[in-house]
């Protein structure tokens, strides 16, 4: 289970952008899914991506290479939590944390503390429980606490 507590402004941790795990979505479908969130978040010129679109026939392998590269581009121009990225898994291109990358920036505690960590070079932490359940919190400065980004079980 996967659970949201998202106090950042952009497209949340989790958040569904094309595909579908249940095999029911065709490239095509996928990739202008992907190129209409892209308009969305950015000022993009996605003109040649419909015309490329348009000329690729279905069952071209050419598909993939296309809709990694708008992927790329999301993960270049879309506002989402720190230490998170489009990524492709189960056919479904999601907003997903990246853990590597957290624990190589972040303090990591098994419990949440209650005050600013002294010496920290990030404003960002990771709180894992003994069951392994992972959150990633940043420091508020006008709240003086740190507040959940992202939190997964």
């Amino acid at each position: 289970m996967i659970t949201v507590r998202n106090q950042f402004e952009g497209v949340p941790a989790f958040e569904h952008i094309a595909g579908s795990s249940f095999g029911n979505w065709s490239n095509r479908e996928t990739a202008c899914a992907l190129l209409s969130t892209l308009e969305k978040v950015s000022d993009y010129d996605c003109s040649k991506f419909y015309i490329d679109i348009a000329e690729l026939h279905d069952e071209s392998d050419q598909w993939f290479d296309f809709q990694d590269e708008i992927a790329e581009l999301l993960n270049e121009y879309m506002p989402m939590p720190e230490f998170c990225s489009v990524v492709l898994e189960d056919n479904e291109f999601t907003v997903r944390p990246n853990l590597e990358a957290a624990q190589d920036d972040c303090h990591t505690f098994n419990d949440y503390p209650d005050k600013k960590i002294p010496d920290s070079h990030s404003d960002f932490i990771l709180v894992v429980n003994d069951h392994g359940n992972v959150t990633c919190q940043q420091w508020d400065y006008g709240k003086s606490e740190y507040i959940t980004i992202w939190d997964m079980v």
